[in-house]
């Protein structure tokens, strides 16, 4: 049965609709077969309310799906860096018997209703394709920009013993967004991936991303979050592979009424395997965060190291922050694994020095954010990059 809040839905989001977007992008079956299968379970999985599982603090309230025309959609897509062939038009890589292969078998379009609607009528998306021993050594930045519904998909593959950096910078006013990135890093292969999503202030966006890990393969990601009405990201990562490592990496800087919520998985089946995650929010005005994470420590991963740290600085007394991280350990041969959580105001003893030192209380705020924020981009070790996408989340505050 159709969810209440599709009421009124036009043909934009009907079977038809899946169809013609495939022909149009001259698809082969197989995606054709994967869109249909996705839009029966969009038509079966309910609409998340309040009282699901995951989205207590999340509200849905406002949107109108009946609105969403994806085949009506422009969305432009440029790629900056070294690609060096390495990443096409998902239109075009469909062909390719690897992208056949992971293509929404990373994330599955029943994860829920949302992943359904984005593989049933997903409009854009790249696959980037790194062969074998092959290290691209500038990073690659993809910016996307939309003029209406955004349903964009990006399947990375780096094969054995390669390398990557990758940045992928969403921007624009389309009222409705939703990505997913599926992630493989093969064995001893090494991945950075920077999420830089400063959609438009009405837009509703909802993200998935999961990557499958490889023995020894490295993933380092950072998820930056300054734009949307409401943004929902759900962060995953499985370690299968020996000796895999992963860092999960997050800034917000929110403001008004803008509400983002952090869902996140870190997966260990693999031996000696290592994930940590740090994400700093900064809310301001009567802005909200959510953030809710498990570390599974699965019967099969011995000897393995995994933490989340996760803080919030409430820049105003009408913001609010809640976060809930949680551990699940199915084995007793565990190095280390530890979570924690702080919500509160800046330091006034901090606020103080600065004060001394003659800024007014907005600019010592902000030169604490700064400092807040930087250690965790420092993480991401790639100082060039790091110097970018500091001056993507500055630009946002010019505009304030």
């Amino acid at each position: 049965m159709v969810p209440e809040i599709r009421a009124g839905t036009r043909l934009a989001l009907s079977r038809e609709a899946a169809e013609e977007l495939s022909r149009r992008r001259n698809e082969p079956d197989w995606l054709t077969a994967v869109r249909l299968r996705a839009f029966e379970a969009f038509e079966r999985l309910p609409m998340p309310d309040q009282r699901t599982e995951g989205w207590r603090r999340t509200s849905l309230r406002g949107l109108d799906l009946a609105q969403l025309d994806p085949l009506g959609s422009n969305i432009r897509v440029s790629v900056r860096g070294d690609s060096r062939g390495v990443v096409k038009p998902l239109e075009e890589a469909v062909h390719d018997p690897r992208v056949q292969r992971y293509f929404g078998q990373v994330v599955a379009p029943e994860s829920d209703t949302f992943t359904a609607l984005h593989y049933a009528f997903f409009n854009a998306g790249v696959a980037i394709v790194v062969p074998r021993g092959t290290a691209v050594e500038a990073p690659i930045w993809i910016e996307y920009t939309a003029d209406g519904a955004a349903l964009l998909h990006t399947l990375l593959i780096a094969e054995d013993e390669s390398d990557l950096k990758l940045v992928e910078d969403f921007r624009g006013g389309s009222a409705f967004a939703s990505g997913v990135v599926e992630q493989v890093v093969g064995a001893n292969a090494h991945a950075r991936y920077v999420h830089l999503q400063r959609w438009g202030s009405d837009v509703w966006n909802f993200s998935w991303q999961r990557a499958l890990l490889g023995q020894d393969a490295s993933l380092r990601t950072l998820n930056v979050a300054v734009g949307a009405r409401m943004a929902r990201n759900s962060v995953q990562v499985e370690l299968d592979g020996r000796g895999s490592q992963a860092d999960l990496l997050g800034v917000v800087d929110i403001t008004d009424r803008q509400h983002v919520d952090f869902e996140t998985l870190q997966e260990h089946f693999g031996d000696a395997t290592r994930s940590d995650l740090v994400i700093h929010d900064a809310l301001r005005e009567r802005s909200s965060a959510n953030f809710t994470g498990l570390i599974r420590i699965n019967k099969s991963a011995h000897q393995t190291e995994s933490s989340q740290e996760q803080k919030n600085i409430l820049l105003s007394d009408r913001s609010k922050a809640d976060s809930d991280p949680k551990l699940e350990i199915l084995n007793n041969d565990v190095i280390r694994c530890t979570h924690g959580a702080a919500v509160g105001p800046v330091d006034e003893e901090m606020i103080f020095y600065l004060q001394s030192r003659g800024l007014d209380r907005a600019e010592a705020e902000q030169l604490i954010v700064e400092g807040f924020f930087h250690s965790t981009l420092q993480k991401l070790q790639l100082p060039a990059l790091e110097e970018a996408v500091w001056s993507a989340i500055t630009e946002g505050w010019s505009s304030r």
